[in-house]
């Protein structure tokens, strides 16, 4: 995993030189979002989807796989893929920022709550009336 600043960082820092376990359960995501990464990281091509940029993107961010590691960085592919494929749909938006809930803070931290809310999701869930709004913005949180 040389591509993950944090996993290079741990094992420089390991004081046991036949190091057999690293200690990364704070990932975003958990294993399915390192397991990807990882995926990544060993050369086999990885899918953004709608389904997972959100985890991967903050994957990346707490894993350091970055473009100061890897020419390629899977952050950056993230990035474009919330750019090109969610932004424009608020469908792909709202999934996106539905994905986003069980990876906070992480999510907050990299900006991925507000970039995947469409300026009229922002208005409209600062709004007191939420008249006009769409009816999920009304409903209670489980």
């Amino acid at each position: 995993m040389s591509r993950s600043g944090k996993i290079r960082r741990l094992v420089a820092e390991a004081k046991d030189a036949k190091l057999a376990r690293l200690n990364l359960h704070g990932t975003p995501g958990g294993a399915p979002a390192f397991e990807l990464a990882a995926k990544f990281c060993y050369g086999v091509h990885v899918d953004v989807t709608v389904a997972n940029v959100a985890m991967l993107r903050c994957a990346t961010h707490y894993l350091q796989i970055t473009d100061d590691f890897s020419d390629k960085s899977l952050e950056l592919r993230a990035e474009a893929f919330l750019h090109d494929a969610v932004l424009p749909s608020i469908a792909s938006s709202v999934a996106v920022l539905h994905s986003c809930e069980a990876l906070l803070p992480v999510a907050e931290d990299v900006g991925l709550v507000l970039a995947s809310s469409p300026p009229s999701l922002a208005t409209c869930a600062r709004s007191r009336s939420r008249r006009g709004c769409p009816s999920w913005t009304s409903a209670r949180r489980s």
